[in-house]
């Protein structure tokens, strides 16, 4: 099946969002491309729902190569593991800043952004809070994507309206 992952979260102050993850891709019965898309709260609480481009996000831009390769390795490196938290919370910032060095260079140096296209979308929460994501996926997967949001929806490369998180 195929995959799109969100790279990069900007959750709202309210409400559930969508974290990083990798999420399968898929056609609905109508045939609006959507992902399948993990929702969780600030403190409590998570659901499973599918995601469809064209009716759920109110803005989506391309991103241009260089920013969707930087977006995708800077999650490898920047992801705070499991590992890394427990640490923290067992022997202080700097253990936990250890191991989470440790644990993510790898996932930085081996982060394959080969054959990968970006996008970025702002969507409405469950408390209608704005919210955005930054995704990659095979190029052919961002282009059906794109080509299902309305045009009136759609910005410009890297347009900073998308790429930039202002609750």
């Amino acid at each position: 099946m195929a995959k799109v992952r969100i790279v990069s979260s900007h959750g709202p102050f309210g409400g559930m969002y969508m974290p990083r993850q990798e999420s399968d891709y898929f056609r609905t019965e109508d045939g609006f491309p959507a992902i399948m898309v993990w929702w969780q709260g600030l403190f409590f609480g998570h659901r499973q729902q599918a995601f469809v481009f064209a009716h759920d996000a109110l803005a989506a831009a391309r991103l241009s190569d260089s920013f969707a390769r930087l977006e995708s390795r800077l999650s490898g490196f920047s992801k705070w593991d499991e590992y890394g938290a427990r640490t923290f919370v067992a022997g202080g910032a700097v253990a936990g800043l250890v191991v989470n060095l440790i644990t993510s260079v790898p996932g930085l140096l081996t982060s394959d952004t080969a054959n990968i296209k970006g996008f970025a979308v702002i969507y409405l929460n469950d408390k209608q809070k704005q919210s955005n994501f930054f995704a990659v996926a095979a190029p052919e997967i961002v282009d059906e994507i794109l080509a299902s949001v309305p045009a009136h929806k759609i910005r410009p490369e890297d347009d900073p309206e998308v790429t930039s998180f202002n609750p």
